[in-house]
């Protein structure tokens, strides 16, 4: 009878503990990654001044629209090390080369579409235009950062446009 309680106490705790482990590692590798990086960059007016390099250089240059793009081309861009440049991604921005460039291209493909001249323009081309190597993945990611697909977002688009003439 009394093992009865003893089971429960033993699974409470091995739950917790596992509760506390899936939440502590990622907070740990951020840790690790700041470590890293401070190893490299030690003030924060650095980082905010590589930040602002990096937003610049993303939205004067448009690299992203290279579908070929990739960390260490950045990383070269910004004239520093691929690994240093993860550390800053990860640590700093919270985020990874892949999604930081996603997040641009989406951005991209959101002005595309808002555009009278590209709303005639197949998917396929926009994608392309924003730096997508396929139809597919430009679907995932435009749904993932807008929550619509980009027709969706074109038909809100032109639903919006058209309320706002009537009125």
């Amino acid at each position: 009878m009394e093992t009865l309680p003893l089971l429960t106490f033993i699974l409470s705790v091995g739950i917790i503990v596992s509760l506390t482990w899936l939440f502590l590692i990622p907070f740990t590798g951020r840790l690790v990654q700041l470590k890293k990086l401070n190893q490299h960059i030690s003030s924060s007016a650095d980082l905010k001044a590589l930040h602002t390099r990096l937003e610049l250089l993303m939205l004067e240059r448009r690299p992203f629209l290279n579908p070929a793009y990739d960390n260490h081309m950045l990383a070269e861009h910004l004239g520093m090390d691929a690994q240093v440049l993860d550390y800053f991604l990860h640590a700093y921005l919270e985020t990874s080369f892949h999604q930081l460039v996603d997040a641009y291209r989406v951005q991209y493909a959101c002005l595309m579409l808002q555009s009278e001249a590209a709303q005639d323009l197949p998917m396929d081309a926009i994608a392309r235009a924003s730096g997508f190597v396929d139809r597919q993945m430009f679907f995932q990611c435009f749904r993932r950062r807008t929550g619509k697909t980009p027709v969706q977002y074109l038909n809100y688009l032109v639903f919006a446009k058209n309320n706002l003439q009537v009125a």
